[in-house]
This record gives structure tokens, C-alpha cells and sequence, in this order.
């Protein structure tokens, strides 16, 4: 087994079972790691149902990194009081890769496939809300293409991501009810070429990816409320050749298989009316990774597994003025990871444990019509004066995340 795994994967484990996936608003980052354990307009794409709750909304949602990336939205309430539904449409800049596992970074042949990013088309979203129930659905496409003829030679590329989802929320009594989600991502890449030599035609076998998520909203008092959560993720990637020979040519192993699973309880405490403290205890979270296809004649293995036993979350969310809301979040896990690889002759085993810490910091401002949220650059705080001289040594970004809603 390569050496540099004894460096990297660690990290990369625990990375991939500890940080958040990214949530579409920035009170959600502020707060931390917290989404599953609150009610927000940027839980709609996991728990559509919850859409009729956030009726006439217009959304715009900006991140700073490399460049600015934005995401433009609206919510809007069908008939006069939402009797057919709740619709929300959604442009944003792209579409991450449903392969998230390593990050992109390729640990074997292939094992990196579906994790770029592709340009989104746009993201729909529809609730329909009844007596004491709700269904929500969505779909999301993102695509690109490209078709190359010289006279000689033509190859026709297409790469294709497309999420259908759907929730379901339902009153069990006056102080409990329940979300329950489920997603299907089908990743598709197919190149064809004319003539087939050398390289043939290439498709996905397979691409997909299955999420299932439940939680639990329970009123214990008029101050705290109970949010139990479960989730599991399944996801198989690769590539196939029509002469699949000429395609992994004596690779061991290609492509990726890999599942998780994970446990939360979080308790929200109305302190008063401009304090609201969250703390969540994750007990168990677990990933396993695999190769999806290993070489006909290969009798070894390779299997990495990551686990965290606990997680703990806690957040403050704190009305300082009617105009003015302050937000910080933070999250420290407990985590272990190990890989074996058996190559039929010998076995190298390998385990690391690590306890990752991070925090996050927000000010939202409200104002008429308008919230803006924001999240600040953990530098912020120390470097205040460069507000007012224009001088930043290091070309830091103030503000990193911002979304502004507009009530209508």
C-alpha cells in the first residue's frame, strides 16, 4: 500500500465522517453543525415538506472562496393560502459532486469519479401541506456536455448529476411531530468516441448514491424541545469500458463503494425570548469505504472505516437588538479511522485516531423586509482595524458566507 495513505487518510477519514455538509444558509454555518436540530428555510432541499412553512420568500445566497458563487431562489404560496401547495425555484452557479467521500482525491484508480463539480441547472421544490400532515418533493439537475469532430476523429461527451427527493411530515400529537426524508442521486458519464481505438467508449457502472434521514421534534416543556435524528447513506461509483481492459489495465481496484451511518439528540433551550442555546450529542457515526470493482484474478482486499464515538454540538443563537443577531456554533468529535489492504500475499493494517475541533461566528442583520445573515471569517474578530484602514496583509475575507430573504 502506498505510504502516503499513512499520512493522509487519517485526516481524510475523519474529515469525511466529522464536517458538515454544506447548507445553503448562512445562519445554518454560523451555527455550526447544527441543521438536523433546527427549523430553517435552507433545510427545505433535505426536508422539502417543511416548505409550506417558508411561503413567499426570495432567497440570495452568496460564498466567498477562489470567486463569489451564488445561489437565487424564490418560495411562493399557490392560491391564496397555499391551498395547491408551496413552489420554490432555485438557480444556482454548480452542482457538487455526489461522490464527497475523499474529496476529491484520488486513493486508487477511479476512486475520485463523480466528485467535480458541474453547472447546475436549476433545483424545484413542492410541498403540499394538509390537516396535520405535509409531502414535499424535489428535483435538482446539473449537466454538461461537449462534442469534439476534427473530420477524423469524434468524441461526444456527457456528464449528468440529478437528485429526486422526497419528505414527509406528520403531526403525531399536540407537543410531537416527525420528518422523515429520503434522496436518489444517479451520476452519469458517458464518452464515446469515433473510431472506438484506443480508449473506446466509457459510461457509468454504476453511479448512485441513496440517503434516508428521520428525526423527531418533541415539546418537552415551553422552553425545551427534543430533536432525535438518524441518518444512512449509501453511494457505488465507476466507470466501464466497452473493452474494459484497455480502461484499467492491471488496476487492482476501481472505483468506490461506501456507506455511513449516524445517531444524534439535540436538546434547543428558549432561554428567554432573545436567547435560544442548542447542545447535541452525536453517540455514534460510522463510514466504510471499498473499492467497487476489484481486477478479475486479484484475490486481495482493501477496506477503510471511520468512526466517531461521540460528537458533541452546541450553538448560541442571541437577539442583541431588534436589528441585530448574534450566532456562533462549535464542534469537537472523537474519531478513529483504520484501513487494511490484503493483497493475497501479505496484509498491512494501519489506525490513527484524531479529535477535530472547529467553531463558527455570525451576525445577522434584520431589517424592514429584509434578514441578512452572515458568517464572518474566523480571522475577523482580530483584525478590526483593517475595517477602517482598507489594509489586509493577508487578503482575508471578512464576510465568507451571506444570504439575504426577503419577506413578501
Amino acid at each position: 500500500m502506498k505510504k502516503f495513505f499513512k499520512i493522509t487518510l487519517a485526516a481524510i477519514m475523519i474529515a469525511a465522517v466529522a464536517v458538515p455538509a454544506m447548507a445553503t444558509e448562512s445562519r445554518l454555518n454560523a451555527l455550526g453543525d447544527v441543521d438536523n436540530y433546527i427549523e430553517d428555510d435552507a433545510n427545505i432541499f433535505k426536508w422539502p415538506a417543511t416548505l409550506p412553512s417558508y411561503a413567499n420568500l426570495v432567497i440570495v445566497d452568496l460564498e466567498a472562496g477562489e470567486g463569489v458563487y451564488g445561489t437565487y431562489g424564490f418560495i411562493y404560496g399557490l392560491g391564496e393560502y397555499g391551498d395547491y401547495g408551496t413552489i420554490g425555484l432555485f438557480f444556482m452557479e454548480n452542482t457538487h459532486g455526489p461522490n464527497d467521500i475523499m474529496g476529491g482525491m484520488s486513493l486508487w484508480f477511479n476512486s475520485d469519479v463523480f466528485s467535480s463539480t458541474l453547472d447546475n441547472k436549476y433545483s424545484l421544490v413542492y410541498a403540499y401541506e394538509m390537516d396535520k400532515m405535509a409531502l414535499g418533493f424535489k428535483f435538482s439537475r446539473a449537466s454538461a456536455s461537449m462534442l469534439y469532430d476534427d473530420g477524423t476523429n469524434e468524441m461526444d461527451e456527457t456528464q449528468a448529476y440529478t437528485t429526486i427527493g422526497a419528505s414527509f411530515r406528520m403531526d403525531i400529537n399536540d407537543e410531537m411531530y416527525a420528518d422523515i426524508g429520503f434522496d436518489y442521486t444517479m451520476a452519469s458519464w458517458t464518452v464515446e468516441n469515433d473510431p472506438a481505438e484506443p480508449y473506446g467508449d466509457l459510461s457509468a457502472d454504476p453511479g448512485r448514491k441513496m440517503e434516508f434521514n428521520g428525526r423527531l421534534f418533541y415539546e418537552y416543556s415551553e422552553t425545551i424541545t427534543f430533536i432525535p435524528y438518524i441518518g444512512f447513506t449509501t453511494q457505488e461509483y465507476n466507470l466501464e469500458a466497452d473493452d474494459n481492459d484497455l480502461y484499467i489495465s492491471g488496476e487492482e481496484m476501481t472505483g468506490i463503494k461506501a456507506m455511513s451511518f449516524d445517531l444524534g439528540m439535540a436538546a434547543n433551550f428558549e432561554v428567554n425570548e432573545d436567547n435560544m442555546l442548542i447542545f447535541g450529542i452525536e453517540p455514534f457515526k460510522y463510514m466504510k469505504v471499498e473499492p467497487s470493482v476489484y481486477e478479475d484474478g486479484f484475490n486481495g482486499s482493501f477496506e477503510l472505516t471511520g468512526t466517531i464515538m461521540p460528537r458533541f454540538l452546541l450553538a448560541l443563537e442571541t437577539d442583541v437588538k431588534e436589528w441585530l443577531t448574534v450566532r456562533t456554533g462549535c464542534y469537537k468529535s472523537l474519531g478513529k479511522m483504520k484501513y487494511t489492504y490484503d493483497d493475497g500475499t501479505n496484509e498491512e493494517t494501519y489506525e490513527a485516531t484524531e479529535a477535530p475541533f472547529d467553531w463558527h461566528l455570525g451576525l445577522a442583520f434584520h431589517v424592514s423586509d429584509f434578514d441578512i445573515d452572515c458568517v464572518l471569517a474566523k480571522e475577523t474578530p482580530f483584525v478590526l482595524g483593517n475595517w477602517l484602514t482598507g489594509y489586509d496583509e493577508y487578503d482575508q475575507h471578512v464576510i465568507t458566507k451571506m444570504t439575504a430573504v426577503y419577506h413578501f
